[in-house]
């Protein structure tokens, strides 16, 4: 029950990332990028405004509806990265736990070899985030997957 479950979360999840970067996010502008992104893709404050601005300019909205669309928006973004951090833990616990019954089939040998191709990866990854800066590799922004923006 568990494992269906979590099947159907895993692919809900890709299912709405999948839709979310064909559409470039949703409400995307002219030349925008459609205003939930922010910073970068980090969330960030000037994603709310930029959409908060948008909505003011093409609706013609007045001080205190674009206060009250501005805290939906935080509260919604709050709740977003809330999610995406408890998807991140229980995406590294599986990956943890399918690590750990793989090692119980592999010979010393291979177990030896397979350690240091993780280590490789890791090094490799932190190697892209350093010269990516603190967004990292593929943050900056959909689809971009490069460090270049």
């Amino acid at each position: 029950m568990k494992k269906a479950l979590l099947i159907a979360l895993l692919l809900a999840f890709a299912a709405g990332t999948a839709i979310a970067q064909n559409n470039n996010g949703f409400g995307q502008g002219a030349g925008g990028n459609g205003g939930n992104v922010g910073n970068g893709g980090n969330g960030g404050n000037a994603g709310g405004n930029g959409r908060v601005e948008r909505m003011t300019e093409q609706l013609g909205l007045d001080e205190g509806q674009a206060a009250q669309i501005m805290a939906i928006v935080e509260a919604s973004q709050s709740l977003h990265d809330e999610e995406q951090e408890r998807f991140r833990q229980m995406s590294r616990e599986f990956r943890d736990n399918a690590n750990a019954e793989i090692l119980l089939l592999l010979t010393p040998e291979q177990a030896a070899m397979h350690e240091e191709l993780q280590q490789q990866r890791a090094e490799f990854r932190r190697a892209l985030e350093d010269a990516c800066g603190e967004g990292g590799y593929g943050r900056g922004g959909r689809g971009t997957r490069d460090c270049g923006n």
